[in-house]
């Protein structure tokens, strides 16, 4: 399969654009220089709208741009094409507005409340979601607003709280969402008169039963799961601002069973597995082992993200795995233009916390504030994969600039392999001569961060990072 090349000028966040910023950092000579991006997600809130109104403690219209009391009157009930297309025009409004700041105008939680307290609420206040699916409905969007909304369809939910029972209708949820799931965010009200409706951007997704016990973890410690079904979609690209949530999500649910004794089996993979098969694999509970190769410590800016998980960075491990006899081939811009990889190939491992042995050897090497630290040490690794993602290198330019594409895995559990007996005959050093020889590139390393921020110094500094090749 041939991979476009894709350069990265600029990134288009959901509301606004973040410019991605390079540098190169030399290491040792045998190693090639490795590009290291960062990546701003700054999410903007949709412009006010310009005619005053009267606001209550819950009252959203302000975000809705355009929408005042009247014309939210006329989405609902979608009952001819005039209200759909005016509820689905709501809904993109919605798909624009930060997640963070609706849920901050928020007057009446449904699993806190009972139908007379919900009916004396107004239309365009913010309500909480958050209850069982009990029914579906599709609801088509009229073909002439398609290419603007960029959405066919909307779905109308019925979600049963202990308390209440909401009619929601969004664009954006998860396809496989079915009767008996739970699904939870927050939206305004477009029917606050008899049977309570509201209209919301998306809504997040908690399978009843889960196909993995991946998602069964990542689930119980809160993570949408329909963003988890998203990140395989963008299967092969580089990582996206739209990645963000997904990712730290996934880091602090990592974070909070790190070490836990009664986590459940979790599956041994190889390179092979993880890349043939990585479009089934996002979110599922891993593990493989690798060699390390690159250590490096990535701040994290956004104070959002810093209290998500507890900490103001993280580490990306940049590893290589056996190949065992496979060899992997990537199509460059002819056919007597591959990229070959035998051997080994490379991996991502992020994490919020090193293990001591990792830690150690940092502090042996380079002191305790190293950023970036060339260790090699046999390691397993217990965590979910991410996805497969792409960068550029100097090693795949060779072969008509097609990208590079590896695993990214968020580990939980990193545990030491190395043998603890002496090496007569240099095992590790001829290990680590071989990864040296097939890392040709670099990964590169991303974050997150502030767009009020002039870009990560530390990350800035920047990595380097192996790549090896496959047959695809």
């Amino acid at each position: 399969m041939k991979m476009p090349q894709r350069t990265l000028p600029m990134l288009k966040c959901e509301h606004n654009f973040a410019r991605h910023n390079f540098a190169r950092h030399n290491f040792a000579s045998h190693i090639v220089a490795k590009y290291a991006v960062a990546i701003g997600v700054a999410m903007l809130a949709v412009a006010s709208v310009a005619t005053p109104h009267t606001t209550s403690a819950a009252d959203a219209l302000d975000l809705l741009g355009g929408f005042d009391r009247d014309r939210i009157a006329k989405t609902y009930p979608p009952s001819d094409s005039a209200a759909v297309g005016e509820l689905a025009k709501l809904v993109f409004r919605l798909q624009k507005v930060d997640p963070k700041v609706l849920a901050s105008r928020v007057r009446k939680d449904p699993t806190e409340s009972n139908a007379a307290e919900l009916v004396a609420a107004e239309l365009g206040d913010a309500v909480s979601i958050n209850g069982v699916v009990r029914s579906i409905q599709v609801i088509d969007v009229p073909g002439d607003l398609v290419e603007f909304l960029e959405f066919k369809r909307m779905r109308s939910l019925q979600i049963e709280s202990p308390k209440q029972t909401v009619q929601v209708v969004t664009a954006n949820v998860a396809d496989n969402i079915a009767v008996g799931d739970q699904a939870r965010g927050t939206g305004v009200i477009v029917q606050a008169n008899g049977q309570v409706a509201a209209a919301a951007g998306r809504l997040s997704w908690v399978p009843s039963t889960t196909p993995s016990a991946g998602w069964m973890l990542l689930a119980k410690a809160g993570v949408d799961i329909s963003s988890i079904v998203e990140v395989a979609s963008r299967d092969r690209k580089p990582l996206l601002a739209a990645d963000a949530d997904a990712f730290y999500a996934t880091l602090a649910a990592a974070a909070s069973i790190s070490g836990q004794r009664d986590l459940p089996a979790s599956r041994n993979v190889t390179a092979v597995k993880m890349l043939t098969d990585a479009k089934t694999m996002a979110g599922h509970w891993i593990r493989f082992e690798a060699e390390t190769v690159l250590v490096t410590r990535i701040a994290i800016t956004d104070p959002d993200r810093q209290t998500e998980l507890g900490m103001d960075r993280y580490f990306q491990i940049d590893a290589v795995v056996d190949l065992g006899n496979a060899v992997i081939q990537i199509e460059g811009s002819s056919d007597e233009n591959d990229a070959r990889f035998e051997n080994r190939y490379p991996v991502s491992i992020v994490a919020t916390e090193l293990p001591a042995f990792l830690n150690e050897a940092i502090w042996k090497q380079t002191g305790v504030d190293a950023i970036v630290a060339k260790i090699s040490r046999n390691v397993a690794i217990e965590g979910f994969f991410f996805r497969l993602w792409s960068y550029q290198t100097d090693y795949m330019n060779q072969f008509g600039g097609e990208d590079q594409f590896g695993p990214l895995v968020v580990a939980a559990n990193i545990t030491d392999r190395t043998p603890t007996s002496a090496d007569p005959i240099g095992v590790s050093m001829i290990g680590w001569i071989a990864a040296v020889v097939v890392l040709a590139g670099m990964l590169a390393t991303w974050l997150w961060h502030r767009s009020t921020t002039a870009g990560d110094r530390e990350v800035a500094k920047k990595r380097k990072q192996a790549s090896v090749d496959v047959d695809f």
